[in-house]
């Protein structure tokens, strides 16, 4: 699995290091940071993960982790078609239907999330991030 799309609840266990969450969370950006995969998030998740992290770490240490962590990741635009695939969809999360029309756009190889009960009606194989980091561990 080359291309990943990581849903928000990872983006934040790695910047507010939320135990037990922030270890898996570390060595799949450390992967990415090494060229071993790429990572992907909808652009409108972005904005999600600032307004939760300035909550909790105040708005100059958020900018700070999205300037970084743009350096890093891709950024999936989320277009009207995104936005149509999405509601399509039909699924209860509409965020959650989002993020899989994103990924989708770019054909990714898998969602890593913590709740991949929310994507259910996936045709993306979603793992959880110790899933994910078993794969990466096998390459």
């Amino acid at each position: 699995m080359r291309d990943v799309l990581l849903d928000t609840n990872i983006i934040v266990d790695i910047a507010l290091a939320r135990m037990p969450y922030y270890d898996d969370a570390k060595i799949i950006f450390q992967a990415a940071q090494d060229k071993q995969i790429a990572i992907y998030m909808s652009a409108s998740s972005i904005t999600d993960v600032y307004y939760i992290i300035s909550n909790k770490i105040g708005n100059v240490l958020a900018t700070g982790f999205i300037t970084n962590l743009i350096e890093i990741l891709n950024i999936v635009t989320v277009s009207k078609e995104t936005i149509l695939a999405a509601l399509a969809l039909g699924w209860k999360d509409f965020e959650d239907a989002v993020q899989y029309s994103a990924g989708a756009a770019v054909t990714v190889s898998a969602i890593v999330t913590r709740n991949p009960k929310d994507y259910s009606g996936s045709e993306i194989p979603v793992l959880s991030p110790q899933e994910f980091v078993l794969v990466l561990s096998n390459q």
